[in-house]
Parts: C-alpha cells; sequence; structure tokens
C-alpha cells in the first residue's frame, strides 16, 4: 500500500508541472478569449478600406451609393470604430458593378453577420477540396459556393 500512495505522489508531482498553479478566473478566461476574437477581426479587416476610398474605386458618385449598395447586398462591408470597412478582396475591376461575380447572390442567402460572411468566405473548407469560397468564386464556380452558402447561420458553416 505504501508503494501505491508513493507512485501516486511522483505521478501528482509531474502532473504539477504541466498546469498552472492556480486555475485561471472564469473573468480572465473570458477576457482572453474576447482579445481572441477581436485579433480575428482585425486581421479580417487588416485589407480592408473606407467608403472614400470605395467610391474611387468604383467611380461613382458618393457615400450614398455605396451605403445603398450596402444595404442592397451588392457590397460587403463591416462597421468598425464607426466607419464602414470594405474588404478589398471583394472588388474585381472585371465583375459586374465592380465586384467578384456571384458574391452578391451569396450575401443574399447566408442567414449571419457580415463579420461572419467575411470570415466565411475567405475560411478554407474541405468540402471545396480546402479552397476558400471565394477562391471558387473567382473560378467562376458560383453554384457550389451558393448551395453551402444557403446552410451558414442554419447549424453548419
Amino acid at each position: 500500500m505504501a508503494q501505491a500512495t508513493a507512485s501516486d505522489a511522483v505521478e501528482a508531482l509531474e502532473l504539477d508541472r504541466w498546469l498552472p498553479e492556480e486555475p485561471a478566473s472564469p473573468a480572465v478566461l473570458e477576457f482572453k478569449a474576447l482579445q481572441a476574437r477581436f485579433t480575428v477581426r482585425r486581421q479580417l479587416l487588416g485589407s480592408s478600406i473606407g467608403s472614400r476610398e470605395v467610391i474611387a474605386l468604383l467611380g461613382v458618385r458618393n457615400r450614398q451609393t455605396v451605403l445603398d449598395r450596402l444595404r442592397s447586398g451588392t457590397l460587403l462591408g463591416v462597421r468598425d470604430q464607426g466607419q464602414w470597412r470594405f474588404p478589398l478582396w471583394q472588388f474585381d475591376p472585371d465583375g459586374p458593378d465592380g465586384v467578384v461575380e456571384g458574391l452578391p447572390d451569396v450575401l443574399a442567402v447566408m442567414k449571419v453577420s457580415d463579420l461572419a460572411k467575411v470570415r466565411w468566405l475567405q475560411r478554407p473548407h474541405p468540402v471545396f477540396a480546402g479552397a476558400t469560397p471565394l477562391e471558387l468564386l473567382q473560378r467562376g464556380q458560383r453554384q457550389e459556393v451558393l448551395q453551402e452558402a444557403a446552410a451558414v447561420g442554419c447549424g453548419q458553416d
């Protein structure tokens, strides 16, 4: 019996090397999770432009036109620190209305936040053999992307 106790003590000492002295409080864990999510947000919006740049890029008349396109779903934008940010990857000088062909159709069927749309469109997916939905749209595979996009926000993404 004494041997089992000594063995247990050795195992406990080895386990203690891998564990922190005290478990983090729920508030600390929540803060770290929020920090990670904000980091992802900054990364997703890192290559984005504001309304002024969209006006110049698309050659539209004013900010209202940009906002109208945002509301109608022909542009994707995310509100960040009081300003609209538009991911650069959505723009295509050869696409209809200056965006990647098929993007407005995909945006229309997705039932998630605009930031979640940005994330989904840029993330590689196994169903697309590791390609991103954006890559498939750029290759003209609109129907495949539409089918998967329709499921986003319905318990799977």
